[in-house]
C-alpha cells in the first residue's frame, strides 16, 4: 500500500485508500494472500522459484529483518525477529505470471509465424499480449478463426487453462473494431 500511494497519489490520496484498497483486492481474489505469502515463504526457505517452463529464479533477500535507529534487529513479544519484505520480497510474487505471460505469448507468436500467417507478421508484430499481422481482407475470417484458436488452447504447462481472447480488425490504428469471439473460454 505504500509505494501504491506513493506511486499513484491520484488514485490513492492517502496511505489509508490504498491500504483499503489492497484490503479489497485480498477479500475479493480469494487466495491471492495466501499464495503471496507461500510463494514468498517457498522462495525464502529454497532461494529460487521454478516455472512450469523449468526455468529457474533466484531470489536471495525476499524477507530481511527490521532493525531500529541504531541498526538493532527488532523481536515480537514471543522472541523471534521482526521481518519485512527484502530486495526480492515483491518480485517473487509477480514473477511466475510475468514469466507464464511470457512464454505463453512467445509460443503464440511462434505458433503465427511458423504458420502460413506468418508472412503477414509486421514488425510490431507482438506488444504485451497482442500480436498484429497485416493481412489482405481475403484471408481476415481465416485467420481470426486461426487466431482465437492458438490464443484460447489449453496451456498444460498451467494445468490446461484455457484464456478468452479478442480480436480486433481494422485498416488502421484508429478504425479497429472487436470481432465475435464464437470460440471463446471454456
Amino acid at each position: 500500500p505504500f509505494m501504491m500511494w506513493k506511486l499513484n497519489p491520484d488514485l490513492f490520496p492517502s496511505l489509508k485508500a490504498a491500504e483499503r484498497q489492497q484490503e479489497m483486492l485480498f477479500e475479493l481474489i480469494v487466495g491471492l494472500e495466501d499464495y503471496q505469502l507461500q510463494e514468498r515463504l517457498r522462495a525464502h526457505k529454497q532461494t529460487w522459484l521454478q516455472s512450469p517452463w523449468n526455468v529457474r529464479f533466484d531470489f536471495f533477500d525476499v524477507f530481511t529483518y527490521m532493525r531500529d535507529y541504531n541498526g538493532q534487529v527488532q523481536y515480537k513479544k514471543n522472541g523471534r525477529p521482526k521481518l519485512k519484505l527484502g530486495k526480492d520480497g515483491k518480485k517473487v510474487v509477480a514473477v511466475m505470471p510475468q514469466h507464464s505471460n511470457g512464454m505463453f505469448s512467445r509460443e503464440n507468436l511462434n505458433r503465427i509465424g511458423e504458420s502460413d500467417f506468418g508472412q503477414y507478421l509486421v514488425s510490431n508484430a507482438t506488444v504485451h499480449d497482442s500480436y498484429m499481422v497485416d493481412l489482405p481482407d481475403r484471408l481476415v475470417d481465416a485467420y481470426v478463426e486461426f487466431g482465437q484458436t492458438v490464443l484460447t488452447r489449453r496451456i498444460p504447462q498451467m494445468g490446461n487453462l484455457r484464456i478468452g481472447c479478442a480480436v480486433e480488425i481494422g485498416r488502421n490504428w484508429g478504425g479497429f473494431h472487436e470481432s465475435e469471439n464464437p470460440g471463446g473460454m471454456t
